[in-house]
């Protein structure tokens, strides 16, 4: 009789126990390596500790807490710099990473045609909405993607493009004789106003404008504060250079294939999380970022509309000539050139040129 009633508690004890740590026993580490070429400070990775990765984790506890993801971090170009990053994405070398565009105009073409398109005082959740729009849903930029070996996840755009210089800068003339650092593209946004091109990212600009590599810098506002660029280069130019979708979630395409599906819907999720929650503070990290110029001794210089056209309209047809050279690299340039000027066009937005237009 004692031994039934034992073995009756045992099995009944097994049996909750089991129940107990089943999930825990049964869940899966899927290992990921992150990667970005800036550094920790810049808002929009400090976005991916406050929203991407909490909220992959809420994603993966709610389909079953089957799986559970172990991050390997590298950013600050540890594992790979400007402009590698996109070679490492697409040999596996990462995982998961940020790439910026603005540095790969060849292969990513379609996330550029803001930066060819100056002026044109897009902010950042037109150019934020229009670029997600298309590389979730234009066939032609979808296989683009593919053929790099990446997953489109999500993109953000920064706040406005700044100018800030070691000189006061109101006129197009000031101009003359200065070195300006811009990243690709929008060193043409200085063509033909006597200056000297020098490129230059957000990861260099503060030791360029301190050795004196360059005298100005085009950055996005926000961005450029992180940076401390503003206590090298106290002055700043707003010209309504508009916002730029800047900076894409991409997932390495055959590790992607390889992960569960309650991972993908994961990571989806976390992007998605990301990119909402860096819109909604945008706003205010901007005006933060303005106050802290201020309050550090800089300066603030609205450009007034007179020579904000004067430049517009002293620069080559750089919409035109964007969406000829996308359309030699197998892009659909003009296709997107129309787009974007119709959405800020529809928006009520006044382009200073309308650059798809000769």
């Amino acid at each position: 009789m004692k031994k039934t009633f034992f073995t009756k508690w045992m099995i009944v004890f097994v049996s909750i126990f089991s129940l107990q740590i089943s999930p825990v026993m049964a869940q899966q580490v899927v290992k990921l390596t992150f990667t970005s070429p800036y550094a920790p400070i810049f808002s929009w990775l400090k976005e991916m500790q406050d929203s991407f990765y909490p909220a992959v984790n809420k994603d993966l506890e709610a389909s079953g807490n089957k799986y559970k993801i172990e991050w390997n971090i590298a950013t600050a170009g540890t594992l790979a710099k400007i402009p590698a990053t996109l070679d490492a994405m697409s040999n596996g070398i990462a995982d998961v990473g940020h790439l910026h565009p603005v540095f790969e105009e060849v292969r990513l073409g379609p996330a550029n045609v803001g930066y060819h398109t100056p002026f044109s005082g897009a902010d950042h959740n037109i150019g934020t909405q229009f670029s997600h729009k298309l590389h979730l849903e234009n066939p032609k930029v979808i296989a683009k993607w593919d053929a790099l070996n990446l997953v489109y996840i999500d993109c953000v755009s920064l706040d406005e493009y700044g100018l800030f210089s070691t000189k006061p800068i109101k006129s197009l003339a000031d101009l003359k004789g200065m070195k300006v650092g811009a990243a690709g593209p929008q060193l043409r946004w200085i063509e033909g106003t006597g200056s000297v091109p020098v490129t230059t990212s957000g990861a260099a600009v503060f030791n360029d404008m301190k050795s004196g590599v360059i005298d100005a810098a085009f950055m996005p506002i926000i961005l450029a504060v992180n940076a401390k660029l503003h206590t090298v280069a106290p002055h700043l130019l707003k010209a309504k250079m508009g916002s730029v979708s800047t900076v894409y979630l991409t997932v390495n395409k055959p590790k992607w294939n390889t992960l569960p599906k309650e991972v993908q819907h994961a990571i989806r999720a976390g992007g998605a999380n990301w990119q909402a929650n860096y819109m909604k503070t945008i706003d205010k990290l901007s005006s933060e970022a303005l106050a802290t110029i201020t309050k550090d001794g800089g300066t603030i210089i609205e450009m007034s509309a007179d020579e904000r056209q004067k430049w517009a309209n002293s620069l080559p047809p750089l919409g035109i000539d964007w969406a000829t050279e996308a359309e030699k690299n197998g892009h659909p340039g003009r296709e997107i050139l129309s787009s974007y000027m119709n959405t800020l066009r529809t928006a009520g937005i006044k382009p200073a040129r309308d650059w798809d237009k000769k």
